[in-house]
């Protein structure tokens, strides 16, 4: 936790000076985002996750909720903010 997360370290520090660099990261993040989503539709698909889900914004929504929760876990040097975000997630969202 004590470095975050290295593509996320870099979007807030290097982002917005670099048109280059934005649109890179911005890449990555949505191949992250896609991925998950690809997860979320597999899951909607063989009928673990209810088909009213939008895998594209749960995966955005997910890949979201790790970097801010990644950032907080940092900024307080614990784990604990990962670990609400995998109670909420498990516990209720992917419920």
């Amino acid at each position: 936790v004590q470095n975050g997360c290295l593509i996320g370290n870099f979007a807030s520090e290097m982002g917005q000076n670099s048109d280059a660099i934005r649109e890179r990261i911005a890449g990555i993040f949505k191949q992250r985002c896609e991925a998950i989503a690809n997860c979320v539709q597999e899951a909607i698909d063989s009928g673990i996750l209810s088909a009213d889900i939008d895998s594209d914004d749960l995966g955005a929504f997910i890949i979201g909720a790790m970097q801010g929760a990644t950032l907080l876990a940092k900024s307080q040097n614990s784990m604990e903010p990962m670990e609400k975000l995998r109670r909420t997630l498990v516990g209720t969202v992917l419920r």
